[in-house]
């Protein structure tokens, strides 16, 4: 029997319940691994860190923003993609990538936008 292909693992950061939950569920039924968070200090004790892949974190968390998460989780030594979820505004999307978010994709979420960042 064939052996099947390590799904990707997706570490997923979101205060908001009812988006955190979506974007879970979303990523699970395209065969992705997901570990949610609601909170920044929980995604930072993720034991798993060096088995993620990518990153989805929501600009604004309850305990943080994700330009400051990003930094704090590449100081621990991560290393992947890293996409941004927020309302879009020029200058933010231009610190982001400069914080090294590789995509900014607008809330709302689009199913098509959300796939098309992680696909590339």
């Amino acid at each position: 029997m064939p052996s099947r292909a390590p799904r990707e693992r997706v570490l997923l950061v979101d205060s908001q319940d009812e988006s955190r939950r979506a974007l879970q569920l979303l990523l699970q039924g395209c065969g992705m691994e997901v570990r949610a968070f609601a909170s920044a200090a929980a995604a930072m004790a993720e034991a798993t860190l060096d088995q993620i892949r990518t990153l989805l974190i929501a600009r604004e968390l309850s305990d943080g923003d994700a330009i400051h998460l990003l930094r704090q989780l590449a100081l621990r030594g991560w290393k992947g993609r890293a996409i941004l979820i927020g309302h879009s505004h020029a200058e933010l999307d231009d610190e982001a990538r400069a914080a090294g978010f590789a995509h900014v994709v607008k809330k709302p979420v689009g199913r098509l936008e959300l796939l098309g960042a992680l696909a590339r």
